[in-house]
């Protein structure tokens, strides 16, 4: 709870008239109260997330899930720019510079001209010869020696433009129900992609920004009508979110932006015949057929931000919500 909810039930219980704007009860002594001794409430953050443990258990996870994924993460993250070359020998870079200490000690060894990518692009990293020829088990149809894996982590978040509290008061001991939301109105939905090459985002020229929603929508639209487009600058999207702004990030949504991303992507990283890639357009992309994309030298392996609600369901898969209950 917020202290305007202490201080409301604190005046129900004194049976004095509830009125926000003249309180009986001050808000500070409210606030006062709930931190004596005898009521004992503790100011924590809330809203932290929780760790998905599936269907299945925790056990599943801790033992099947987790494994599994870390073990696939690890092999890619060997492909890629990810090592500092010290002395001729090739040292994960997180060893290295991996905390804000160890970068101040280290950073110099990221001029380096083997983290230097495409166009320029500052990679983070460099590539460990001893790991370029070995091919990944789990995609060897699109997999080839000396094919660079640029890892990113896909991320959707909810920005609360009005309240913005990150903690609320805990009564130890007292059930309080829903913990209150953090806003009342508004809030901007953002799906991005973070990456460790330079900018830390994909974008077309490396520089970070948002598109909107619409932005997202209308370039999908026209490059699938066939007509031409020009390729926005950026990934990230930013929405108005809730019935009273654009609705919600739904699948095909996600659908869209990954669909951009990937557009985005091989422009920068693997259509050097684009000059300027400010002015590239969906024609580039129509142009690149299978036999090109299948030479592509880099590759984008995402790490998605994986939620039953950001999923994309066949438009003939059994769903529950579409089936008569009686």
């Amino acid at each position: 709870m917020v202290t305007a909810d202490f201080n409301k039930a604190l005046h129900e219980h004194l049976g004095f008239e509830w009125d926000p704007l003249n309180k009986t009860i001050c808000d500070a002594a409210a606030r006062a109260c709930m931190k004596s001794d005898e009521v004992g409430a503790v100011w924590q953050e809330s809203k932290q997330g929780t760790t998905h443990n599936d269907t299945h258990g925790k056990e599943h996870v801790a033992q099947g899930q987790r494994p599994a994924f870390l073990d696939i993460y690890r092999q890619i993250h060997a492909r890629g720019p990810n090592y500092l070359r010290v002395d001729g020998e090739f040292i994960d870079k997180d060893i290295l510079i991996g905390t804000s200490d160890l970068y101040k000690l280290n950073n110099k060894l990221l001029d380096d001209p083997a983290c230097i990518g495409p166009r320029g692009l500052h990679n983070g990293g460099c590539i460990n010869p001893a790991n370029a020829e070995k091919i990944l088990p789990f995609a060897r149809k699109i997999d080839f020696p000396g094919r660079v894996w640029v890892i990113m982590c896909h991320d959707e978040a909810c920005v609360h433009t009005l309240k913005g509290e990150r903690c609320c008061w805990m009564i130890p001991g007292v059930d309080m129900g829903d913990i209150p939301p953090k806003s009342d109105g508004e809030f901007e939905h953002l799906a991005e992609l973070d990456s460790e090459c330079e900018g830390g985002c994909i974008s077309l020229d490396g520089t970070v920004g948002q598109i909107s929603r619409t932005e997202l929508k209308f370039y999908i639209s026209e490059k699938r009508a066939g007509r031409s487009v020009a390729i926005p600058r950026w990934a990230s999207v930013r929405m108005h979110g809730g019935a009273g702004g654009e609705g919600y990030w739904l699948g095909d949504d996600a659908l869209m932006q990954f669909e951009l991303i990937l557009d985005i992507f091989d422009v920068r990283f693997n259509m050097p015949w684009v000059t300027d890639v400010l002015k590239a357009t969906s024609d580039d992309i129509a142009k690149v057929t299978d036999e090109i994309r299948a030479k592509f030298p880099y590759g984008l392996a995402v790490q998605g931000d994986r939620s039953q609600g950001h999923l994309k369901m066949a438009q003939d898969c059994t769903n529950a919500n579409k089936i008569r209950k009686r």
